[in-house]
Order: structure tokens, then sequence, then C-alpha cells
């Protein structure tokens, strides 16, 4: 039998914060790996690698025959949640995948608010995704900054319902990072580039309000560097 391989950290994250025995959804599984690595590692039972593509779905059949997890894993031609029906999915992962992608795929299956668990890795704007899971009454459980390839990103944990905390004016632009219990422990070096990255491109756009003179833009833009400045002070002390 083949040697179970490594995860890279972007899917290590995703991998953590799936509970044991669940129905896992892999929504864009391109080559497999994340439910492969659960099922062999015991911590699910059961799982569908999907995908919009008949060529990453064959990568995957492949890689779930070689390490023998035909009977566990089953693959699905899907755009999204289309094809998936909710009595198989109670943890879903979308990883790897921008924001409006992620946003699309949420918005095109109502049953996802019906208890259950998402874990969702944008590889681009987080801070829209954050804002779009606020105003529809998700909540971030958990989140974690993580470094892979040298680029810095985030995992979310989120279930339907309210959160007080997603009133705090940081949230789209850190969500929980920082917030997290023993269980999900913080990278130091992660969370610093994460929040560095931020600052970085708030101070882009706030150029961009200067140029074209919009000074109550220029007032809020600032206000959130100052938050985010002090963030990172407190988590350096």
């Amino acid at each position: 039998m083949a040697r179970l391989f490594e995860l890279d950290h972007r899917l290590q994250c995703c991998a953590d914060m799936v509970s044991c025995d669940e129905n896992l959804v892999d929504v864009g599984t391109d080559h497999a790996y994340l439910p492969i690595w659960l099922v062999k590692t015991g911590k699910i039972k059961n799982a569908i690698a999907a995908d919009i593509n008949p060529l990453p779905l064959q990568k995957a059949l492949n890689n779930i025959v070689k390490y023998k997890t035909q009977n566990e894993i089953k693959i699905t031609l899907s755009d999204g949640l289309n094809n998936i029906s909710e009595k198989d999915a109670s943890t879903i992962v979308i990883a790897g995948m921008g924001a409006d992608s992620i946003i699309s795929i949420i918005k095109s299956c109502p049953w996802v608010k019906n208890n259950k668990t998402l874990i969702l890795q944008p590889m681009t704007s987080p801070e829209k995704l954050r804002r779009f899971l606020k105003d529809n009454l998700f909540t971030i459980i958990a989140e974690k900054a993580i470094l892979s390839s040298g680029k810095s990103y985030s995992v979310m944990k989120v279930c339907c319902g309210y959160d007080k905390f997603s009133e705090n004016i940081l949230y789209p632009y850190i969500g929980k990072i920082c917030q997290n219990d023993d269980i999900y422990y913080d990278d130091f070096s992660a969370v610093t580039t994460y929040i560095e990255k931020e600052i970085k491109n708030l101070n882009n756009r706030l150029k961009g309000f200067i140029n074209k003179n919009k000074l109550e833009e220029i007032d809020n833009i600032k206000n959130i560097i100052i938050k985010l400045e002090e963030v990172l002070t407190n988590y350096y002390d």
C-alpha cells in the first residue's frame, strides 16, 4: 500500500477543523488529498470528493484507488453543491477558491444553513467573504491564519447563526484570528504576517482615497489601520 502523504499547511488546517466521524463533502477536490487523508487517519468514515470538471475527478479517482479508499470516498461531478444531497453532508469544505466562488456556492445551496459546518479557505478577498457571512447570518466559530508556500491565508470554521463579535469594526479584516482557544492554537508568525498584510492592503486603499479626496473614507480607513496596529502591538507583547 502507498505510504500516506503529508498535507500542505492550508489543507492540514482544514483537516484539523473537521470533527471526527463527519460525513464530509470536499468541494473542488482536485486530487482528493483532503478526504483521502481524513479517511486514512481515521478521522472520518465517509466522504464525497466533488469537482465541476471531469479531469480533476479522474485525478481524484486515481488517488482514491491508489490509497484504497474506494469504499469510503465517492466522486461526484458537481457545480458546487448542486449535485450533492443534503443528507450526505454534515461538514462541507470549500478550499482553494476565491471569495466570489465560495460565496456563489453558498448562495446556490439553501440547505447549508441546516445545521451544517462549513470550512472555508479563501485564496482571495477574505474581507468580502467575512462581510457576506455576517450579512447572511453565518458565524465564524474559529479562524486561523496560516502560511503556505510563502503566502498568508486564513481558514474559517463556520456555521449558521448570529455572533455579536461580528459587529467588531475589525471583523471583516481579521475575523476571529487572535480569538482562538487552545484547540485551534494560533501560529505567531502566521498571525503577524496576516495582520501586516491587511495593514499594507489598507494603506494602499488609503492612498486611492487620498488621491480622490474622499474624506469620510480616509478617516474610516485610518481608524481601522490604527486599530489593527494596536492588535499587532499587543500580539507582539
